[in-house]
């Protein structure tokens, strides 16, 4: 087989794998953690967690909150909130927040991507 093929043969699978990537990426599915069990590892995943919303704040377009249960604390951030995440957000709810975890002046927090009334 010539050169000109392998080539051609490579940049096609190249493309199939980029849009496999982005295809997929929209799709991942959060791994459901309590908020006992985020740590230092965890930066970097993106998750579901449950709790109890305290201190809710709003800033320009952000909205912060703490997400808390019996023993453990974290903080939330969303960007750009809709009017409905925002009638969500009150002092007392138990929420459900998918995002990713990261760590900003060296506590963790959640940027939340989703977030839903955590009542049954």
């Amino acid at each position: 087989m010539d050169e000109g093929f392998f080539k051609k043969l490579c940049i096609a699978c190249s493309i199939i794998g980029f849009i496999s990537l982005v295809f997929l990426s929209n799709y991942s599915v959060p791994s459901k953690k309590s908020l006992n069990e985020l740590n230092d590892k965890s930066a970097g995943l993106f998750v579901e967690v449950e709790g109890i919303v305290e201190k809710p704040s709003e800033s320009k377009k952000t909205l912060f909150f703490m997400l808390s249960n019996d023993n453990e604390s974290l903080r939330a951030v969303l960007f750009n909130p809709k009017k409905e995440e925002r009638a969500l957000v009150f002092e007392g709810n138990k929420l459900s927040v998918q995002g990713k975890i990261q760590e900003f002046k060296g506590n963790l927090e959640i940027i939340v991507e989703k977030i839903t009334d955590g009542h049954d």
